[in-house]
C-alpha cells in the first residue's frame, strides 16, 4: 500500500499536480521533495518506507542488502539527504553482518555495538560544540562537515544550558520572583 503512495506522489509531482518546492543548494543543485515540506522530509518517508519493506518482505536474504544499497543511491541522488543515504547503508550493513554472523555471541556484541554508537555520537557531538574553541580548525573543519551543526549546538548550549552543579546561573531563578 505504501509502495502505491510513493509512486502516486512520484507521478503527482511529475503532473505538477502536488506543490512542487525545490530547495536550491550551494552548488546550484534543486532537491526533490515531491510535496513535502523539505527534501529530507521524503528521504526519511522513502527511507522508513524501505526498512518497513525489508522487514516485512525479504528478511535474511542477501538480494534485499543489495536492494537497501541501491535505495540508499537512489535517495541520496533524488534528495540529496546524507542522513537518510548514511542510515540505509548503516543498515544495509548491519543486515548483511547479522546474515553472514552465525555466532550468537558475535550477533550480540554487533547489537551492543549499534546501542553503543549514538550513545558516542551524542557525547563527540557535545564535545565538539561546547568544549572546543569555536576558532580552533578542527572546529571549523568539523562545523563545515555537519553542515553548521556544532555552531548551532554551542548556540543552544550557552543560551539554555545549566552552567554549574549546584543552579547559580539559571537566569529564571536569579530574577528574584
Amino acid at each position: 500500500m505504501q509502495s502505491r503512495v510513493v509512486i502516486f506522489l512520484f507521478f503527482s509531482n511529475l503532473l505538477q499536480i502536488l506543490p512542487v518546492s525545490p530547495i536550491e543548494i550551494r552548488d546550484g543543485m534543486s532537491r526533490l521533495t515531491l510535496g513535502f515540506r523539505h527534501p529530507n522530509g521524503l528521504a526519511m518517508y522513502l527511507m522508513m518506507l524501505m526498512i518497513e519493506c525489508f522487514y516485512l518482505y525479504s528478511h535474511k536474504k542477501f538480494r534485499s542488502v543489495f536492494l537497501l544499497f541501491v535505495g540508499g543511491l537512489s535517495i541520496y541522488f533524488l534528495t540529496d539527504s546524507r542522513g537518510s543515504f548514511l542510515a540505509l547503508i548503516s543498515f544495509a550493513i548491519l543486515v548483511a553482518f547479522s546474515n553472514i554472523l552465525v555466532n550468537t555471541q558475535l550477533r550480540s556484541f554487533l547489537m551492543n555495538i549499534c546501542l553503543v554508537v549514538p550513545v558516542l555520537s551524542f557525547i563527540g557531538s557535545l564535545f565538539t560544540s561546547v568544549f572546543l574553541s569555536p576558532d580552533s580548525r578542527l572546529f571549523q573543519i568539523l562545523n563545515d562537515w555537519m553542515s553548521g551543526r556544532p555552531e548551532l549546538l554551542r548556540i543552544v548550549y550557552d543560551s539554555y544550558a545549566q552552567k554549574s552543579f549546584f543552579g547559580h546561573d539559571i537566569p529564571e531563578l536569579a530574577s528574584g520572583w
